[in-house]
């Protein structure tokens, strides 16, 4: 059997966590990964249409994920400009050697 979709997943975003985390973190984040994939899974299939055909009402509800995904990768990419500029100010504000 070849390897799961979101094992993939899993396998590729853990090469992020720090090789010094507690195995406890290692752990809590891969039930929030697993369990943001139950989420997206239940939030994608649930209230679909009945029957083989898609209907405009299927496609507005992956249409409202998409956007609520996008909103959340600008709102990431912002935290990370602040945690940037954060650390500039105290880099240069620090102690003068």
């Amino acid at each position: 059997m070849s390897k799961k979709i979101i094992e993939e997943a899993w396998d590729e975003f853990k090469k992020s966590i720090p090789v010094n985390a507690h195995p406890r973190q290692f752990t809590d984040m891969r039930n929030a990964f697993y369990a943001g994939s139950m989420c997206m899974f239940s939030a994608m299939t649930s209230g679909l249409s009945e029957g083989e055909e898609a209907q405009e009402s299927d496609f507005q509800r992956l249409d409202a994920l998409e956007e609520e995904l996008r909103a959340w990768i600008v709102d990431l990419k912002m935290l990370e400009y602040v945690d940037q500029k954060m650390e500039e100010y105290l880099r240069d504000k620090g102690p003068k050697q």
